[in-house]
C-alpha cells in the first residue's frame, strides 16, 4: 500500500480526528501517565471504540492506523491529559453524531468510576475516624481498655509502654530508675517543657528526689522578650507543688548555644545545675557539676 493510497483510505476517518485537534487557545498535553484509574479506563474504552470504527473503514492497513492513533507523535485527541480527553469526548457528544451514544456511555462509566472512588475513600476515612472514636480512654481514674499496657524490653534500648500511662504508680513500674514524666505548658500557652521526677542516688548527687528538665521551649512570638525566667519559675513552682518530695531542679540535654543561658540561671539560683548530657553530671567521686562549662572541663580530664 503506497503512502498516497494510505492517506486517501484513511482520509474520511482521519479528518474527523484532525477536526478535533487542539486550537491555539486549548491545552493538549500528550500523555497517558495521569495516575487516574477512571480516566485511563475511559481512554482505553475510547481506543476500543476507535479500533471498532477503523475496522469498519474500507482500507487494508488497519493495524498500522490503530498503532498510529496510539503514537504520541500523531497528536491524537485520545492521548490528551484527562481534562483534555474529557473535553474532547464532551465536544463529540454535543455534536450529536452517529457515535454520540457510545461516547456518552464512556463518559457515564467514567463518572460512575469516579463516584465509586469517592465513596470508597469516604468509607476508608470513616473507618479510620471510627477507630479513633472507639479507642480506649486513659484517665487518672482508670481506663476503658480491656488489656494491660504492653512493655518493651530492654529499657537501655529505649523501651517504653506501647499505650499511654497516667497513674504514677503504674508508670514507675515501667520507667528506668523510676523516673516519672511531667509534661508542662504555661498558663499563657507561650511555653512548654518536659521534665521527670527522678529518685536521688545514695552515692551520687543529687541524693534526694529531684526534677530533671529535659526540654524547655518558648513560643516563637514570645522569644526575645525576657519571658523565659518567669515561665521557668512558673513551671518549677507547679512541679514542686505536684511533687513535694523533690528538693532540687536540674537541666539536662542543653544545646551548646544555650549553655551560657542555663549557666546564668544556675548563678541566679533559679536551677541547681545544667548539663549538655542526657543526665545530671557529677564528678568521678559523685559530686554535682553545676554548670555546663565545668562539665566540659571534667570531660577533658577524663579523656586525658
Amino acid at each position: 500500500m503506497t503512502d498516497f493510497d494510505r492517506n486517501r483510505a484513511m482520509s474520511a476517518f482521519a479528518q474527523e480526528l484532525d477536526a478535533n485537534q487542539p486550537q491555539d487557545d486549548e491545552v493538549a498535553v500528550i500523555t497517558t501517565n495521569n495516575g487516574d484509574e477512571c480516566c485511563e479506563n475511559a481512554r482505553e474504552m475510547y481506543f476500543q471504540h476507535l479500533d471498532e470504527r477503523i475496522d469498519t473503514e474500507d482500507f487494508s492497513d488497519k493495524e498500522w492506523f490503530k498503532e498510529y492513533i496510539r503514537d504520541p507523535r500523531s497528536g491524537s485527541p485520545a492521548l490528551r491529559d484527562c481534562e483534555g480527553l474529557r473535553q474532547h469526548l464532551e465536544n463529540l457528544v454535543a455534536r450529536r453524531g452517529p457515535n454520540s451514544d457510545k461516547l456518552q456511555q464512556i463518559l457515564g462509566e467514567w463518572d460512575a468510576c469516579a463516584d465509586a472512588k469517592i465513596s470508597s475513600n469516604s468509607n476508608i476515612l470513616f473507618d479510620k475516624a471510627w477507630k479513633v472514636v472507639k479507642a480506649p480512654l486513659w484517665t487518672d481514674e482508670g481506663t476503658t481498655a480491656d488489656y494491660e499496657p504492653e512493655v518493651v524490653y530492654p529499657f537501655e534500648n529505649g523501651g517504653f509502654s506501647l499505650v499511654p500511662e497516667i497513674n504514677d504508680a503504674e508508670i514507675a513500674e515501667y520507667r528506668h530508675h523510676a523516673s516519672l514524666p511531667r509534661f508542662w505548658e504555661s498558663k499563657n500557652k507561650d511555653a512548654r517543657a518536659v521534665a521527670v521526677l527522678a529518685e536521688g542516688e545514695v552515692d551520687d548527687d543529687p541524693k534526694d528526689d529531684y526534677h530533671q528538665i529535659r526540654m524547655f521551649e518558648m513560643a516563637r512570638d514570645a522569644r526575645g522578650k525576657g519571658l523565659a525566667r518567669d515561665r521557668l519559675r512558673e513551671m518549677i513552682a507547679e512541679l514542686r507543688e505536684h511533687d513535694p518530695t523533690a528538693t532540687s531542679t536540674h537541666v539536662t540535654h542543653s544545646e551548646k548555644d544555650t549553655a551560657d543561658f542555663w549557666d546564668k540561671l544556675v548563678d541566679e539560683g533559679l536551677i541547681d545545675s545544667a548539663s549538655t548530657k542526657p543526665y545530671v553530671t557529677t564528678t568521678p567521686d559523685g559530686k554535682l557539676i553545676p554548670k555546663t562549662r565545668l562539665g566540659w572541663f571534667f570531660d577533658r580530664r577524663v579523656e586525658e
